[in-house]
């Protein structure tokens, strides 16, 4: 089995998730790299400090999507909507979308379900679970709750999950959830947070988010 590794940001193979239209004709979908798609709420917006770097990669849109090009080491960041115009939202959430490229064979293939066992299922866990204490531990963040490791199924391709909470010194707690999409050759990262005493403001649509995701390849 290959390592599963989480940036800070019990197997369930009953987790399925599948959309099959557009959650909303509000929502924007948005094509990465030219290999997958996801779609953003309206309550959300591309932050501007990366768009200096991607606005040139915004094409028109291929039945209303986005489709944006990052270079190496980018990522797509998403802030609740007004940030960019200088407004200071009471509120703190945000969707990091990440890219990270290997060779053939360096990742799990979409369709594979590489969890085969209960010893998997805890093995994947116990490793994510030490990744995410060692680098909370560089930058001084504690560890609230746990939520452990799951093997989820979207729109009929397999990904890795994670859920925890966290806290920086004596600010609000973040709940964080961190989905990683392999593909043979790449991985897409996904990484999704809030505050919980917003919880009732994101929930529900951080879940229809990754819901959304899909593979072009």
């Amino acid at each position: 089995m290959k390592t599963v590794i989480f940036a800070l940001l019990f197997v369930g193979f009953n987790s399925v998730y599948s959309q099959t239209d557009s959650t909303n004709i509000l929502w924007k979908e948005y094509g990465v790299n030219n290999i997958a798609s996801i779609q953003i709420p309206p309550s959300l917006e591309l932050r501007n400090a990366k768009m200096d770097v991607i606005v040139d990669s915004l094409k028109g849109s291929i039945a209303n999507r986005l489709d944006v090009v990052m270079p190496a080491g980018e990522e797509l960041v998403f802030q609740p909507t007004g940030s960019n115009s200088g407004q200071k939202s009471p509120y703190y959430s945000r969707i990091i979308v990440r890219v990270l490229n290997g060779t053939d064979g360096t990742f799990h293939l979409k369709n594979d379900p590489f969890i085969k066992s209960q010893a998997d299922s805890t093995g994947a866990d116990s490793e994510a679970k030490n990744q995410i204490l060692q680098q909370m531990d560089v930058v001084g963040v504690k560890l609230i709750e746990w939520d452990g490791f799951d093997l989820i199924k979207i729109n009929d391709c397999y990904a890795s999950k994670i859920c925890y909470t966290r806290q920086l010194a004596n600010n609000p707690p973040v709940h964080v959830t961190c989905i990683q999409f392999e593909n043979n050759n790449v991985k897409i990262e996904l990484t999704l947070s809030f505050r919980l005493t917003e919880k009732h403001l994101w929930e529900n649509d951080f879940e229809l988010v990754y819901s959304t995701f899909r593979w072009l390849m």
